[in-house]
């Protein structure tokens, strides 16, 4: 009793102005601090101090993204520390855990091990019913035996907490899989493709991060260093190479890709085009949909080269609205021109049930800008320092629905798959099918198409594609597996050190090697610094006007047909 009046009278003397009951709670406050063994620099201590539950302050709209971000970087170094103790979140109940302005932090210290371990336990049915759905992956049973007893339990329990936080509208990974959620990650969670893909590296192994804080800090690296970050015009060059493969396996005897670029004489600027015909056409053909997509592009390139002589004159703002508007006006021409072949199409079948359709790609890039439209399901892959990054969401059924679970979650978690998934959405020509006049009608809406504005690096390497290549590289099963492929194919193919055209090629070739069970279109274009006008050599590729590949193709049949023949082992998919 003596100690403790002794305590009492040195409290006073600290805090003459303190209420008495304040000293008391304060006495009680540390004796459970000092039981937790954790360092007090970490704690709150004084029971006056001003504080607020972690989760509400990091959701107060008044509080700036650097303010949030040094809030979690606080909880970092708090839960490392407690591993550094021996004491391993398994579950960070952030509506319980309380922040201070200097952030230290408070918790109901008597359960205090109910969340923060250091022994075996068999986990407390209230928590596993209000947090299961926050709990590690690690976490296969209600029991935590002393294998979990470490550092990684707790970086993967901040690693949820972290999403959560960050991403408020992500559901729980056991709700919906983190890899269909971020399908719609760019437009329905505003994420970044860096940020995306840390997530998703993340997700599937965290071993790398032996600590929260390293952790955060690399996921706050990704979004800080986003080619989609807007930057200042800088001279650039662009190279471009092409190529088209028919598909060994494909079993239609078309090639209903086409594809068209064109530069100006600067070749610092340029217009592409990636078109991916849908085979399944009755009223048509998809590659009649593609090449009168090409064609109507291909036939306005006297006002594109007008338009990308013009280019260096617009700064930031103004580039990108112009680029926009020039790419809504080339597809809305084009509507119109497919429109007009399928209504032709229509007086020869009158069974309106599948009607010709496109895919696009439709980009201009002027320097280090790029703007970007696009309808369907066709790709653009961004390759630098050795990470390859997919830009575009592909406007499908399984696109749609996780766009709608992400507005409207269920309760009942995500439904993985449906049979028509893959099925296209949104395509070339918009129309609405008349039944009193048989007619397809104009149902231009350019809402539907999706953009993207981003600043390509210094040697990087831009690559659209239809959705042949990574399929043919086995992304039909496994999205990140068939771009884990590709990288490999490109990596090994840029060491050693071919051609822009001839790597496009190989590309090429070794998808259709690897499956071919679609048409393989890609461009390649790569950025490169400008060098004075009287050392610059264009590249033999870099051609004012490129299109169809197929002229070149149909020319050369017969040694296309000798050097590509299926081999007898392989049969029809």
């Amino acid at each position: 009793m003596k100690v403790f009046e002794q305590m009492q009278q040195s409290l006073r003397e600290k805090y003459p102005d303190v209420d008495k009951e304040w000293l008391w709670q304060s006495e009680i406050l540390n004796q459970q601090v000092d039981k937790t063994g954790l360092d007090k620099n970490f704690l709150i201590t004084a029971p006056w101090e001003e504080t607020q539950s972690f989760e509400e302050a990091f959701g107060n709209n008044k509080k700036d993204a650097d303010q949030k971000e040094a809030m979690l970087l606080a909880l970092a170094k708090f839960v490392d520390h407690c591993s550094e103790k021996k004491q391993f979140w398994y579950v960070i109940p952030t509506d319980r855990l309380h922040i201070s302005q200097e952030g230290k932090f408070y918790f109901d210290w008597e359960k205090f091990n109910n969340f923060c371990v250091k022994d075996e336990l068999w986990i407390p049915k209230e928590i596993s019913e209000k947090y299961g759905e926050f709990f590690p992956k690690s976490l296969s049973s209600g029991k935590i035996d002393w294998k979990l007893l470490n550092a990684n339990l707790a970086v993967e329990a901040f690693f949820q907490q972290m999403l959560r936080l960050m991403i408020p509208k992500i559901p729980p990974i056991s709700k919906m899989p983190l890899g269909r959620s971020l399908l719609a990650g760019l437009t329905k969670l505003g994420l970044y493709p860096e940020e995306k893909y840390f997530l998703l590296k993340s997700n599937r192994d965290l071993s790398p991060y032996k600590t929260c804080q390293s952790l955060l800090e690399a996921y706050l690296q990704s979004r800080k260093a986003s080619v989609f970050l807007p930057k200042e015009n800088s001279s650039r060059l662009w190279d471009v190479a092409f190529h088209t493969e028919h598909g060994r396996n494909k079993k239609t005897q078309q090639n209903e890709d086409d594809y068209f670029f064109i530069q100006n004489e600067e070749k610092n600027g340029l217009v592409f085009l990636v078109a991916d015909g849908v085979s399944t056409a009755t009223v048509g053909t998809g590659k009649k949909a593609s090449t009168r997509l090409r064609e109507s592009i291909e036939n306005q390139k006297l006002s594109l080269r007008t338009f990308l002589n013009e280019l260096d004159n617009f700064e930031k703002a103004m580039f990108l609205q112009k680029a926009k508007e020039k790419i809504t006006e080339l597809l809305e021409k084009a509507n119109t021109e497919i429109l007009k072949e399928l209504n032709w199409q229509a007086q020869i079948n009158n069974e309106p049930n599948y009607p010709m359709s496109t895919t696009v790609i439709l980009g201009v890039i002027h320097n280090n800008r790029a703007m970007l439209g696009w309808l369907g399901d066709s790709h653009l892959f961004y390759y630098q320092d050795h990470k390859l990054m997919q830009f575009l969401e592909e406007h499908n059924v399984l696109y749609q629905r996780v766009c709608d679970y992400l507005e409207n979650p269920s309760s009942a978690g995500f439904p993985l798959s449906q049979m028509n998934d893959k099925a296209l959405t949104h395509s070339l020509p918009m129309f609405r099918y008349e039944p009193a006049t048989q007619n397809f009608e104009n149902a231009w809406n350019p809402e539907a198409i999706s953009f993207i504005s981003f600043y390509p690096e210094e040697n990087a390497l831009l690559i659209p594609a239809s959705d042949g290549l990574l399929d043919c590289f086995g992304g039909n099963t496994d999205p990140l597996s068939g771009e884990k492929a590709l990288q490999s194919s490109l990596e090994s193919l840029l060491h050693k050190g071919l051609k822009l055209t001839e790597l496009t090629r190989k590309i090429a070739r070794e998808a259709d090697d690897k499956a071919g069970i679609d048409n393989i279109t890609l461009l390649i274009l790569k950025s490169e610094k400008k060098m004075p006008a009287s050392t610059h050599k264009p590249s033999s590729t870099s051609q004012q006007v490129a299109h169809s590949h197929d002229r070149i193709h149909h020319q050369n049949e017969k040694h296309e047909q000798k050097s590509r023949i299926k081999p007898s082992n392989v049969k029809d998919l």
